[in-house]
C-alpha cells in the first residue's frame, strides 16, 4: 500500500514540475504569417523537371492497344494480377471491343478491333504459340538426350 502512495506521488511531482516549466516559459505562438509574405512577394516559382535523356525508351500504353503492345516482362515488367483484358464481339458493329479493368473499373480507355484486324491477331497469336511450344519440346528432347561423361 505504501509503495502505490509513493509511486502516485511521484508521478503527482513530475506533473506539477513539468506543468511549471511550461507555464513559466514564455514561449508564444509566431505571429509571422509566411503564406501571406509569399503571395505579397510572388516569390513562388514554379520549377519543372528538366528533360532527361532516359538509355531506354518506355511508351505509355495508355492509348494504344493492349492486345498488340501488352506489357511483355523484362524492363517493362507485367501488368500485376488484377488488371484483366476482355474482349467482346459487337454484333452490331462487327468489332472486338476490348477492356481493360482493373476491379470493377476501366483502368484504360476501351479500344476496338476490327473483324479483320482481330482475324489477323488471332491468327499471329497461334502462329507464335505453335512455334514457343515446338521450341520448348525441342529443349526438352536436348535436355533428356544429353548425357555428361566424366
Amino acid at each position: 500500500m505504501s509503495t502505490s502512495i509513493l509511486k502516485y506521488t511521484a508521478i503527482a511531482g513530475i506533473s506539477v514540475a513539468l506543468l511549471s516549466v511550461i507555464i513559466t516559459t514564455d514561449a508564444k505562438m509566431s505571429s509571422y504569417n509566411h503564406a501571406q509574405r509569399a503571395i505579397d512577394n510572388n516569390t513562388f516559382v514554379v520549377v519543372d523537371t528538366p528533360d532527361i535523356d532516359l538509355p531506354y525508351n518506355f511508351n505509355d500504353q495508355s492509348t494504344g492497344d493492349p492486345l498488340n503492345y501488352p506489357n511483355s516482362g523484362g524492363l517493362m515488367l507485367n501488368n500485376p494480377s488484377n488488371i484483366s483484358t476482355n474482349v467482346e464481339y459487337d454484333p452490331t458493329t462487327g468489332n472486338y471491343n476490348i477492356n481493360q479493368t482493373m476491379g470493377g473499373m476501366n483502368y484504360r480507355p476501351p479500344t476496338y478491333m476490327e473483324s479483320e484486324e482481330y482475324q489477323d491477331y488471332q491468327f499471329k497469336q497461334q502462329v507464335k504459340k505453335y512455334w514457343s511450344s515446338r521450341s520448348h519440346a525441342e529443349t526438352q528432347n536436348n535436355q533428356s538426350s544429353t548425357t555428361f561423361q566424366s
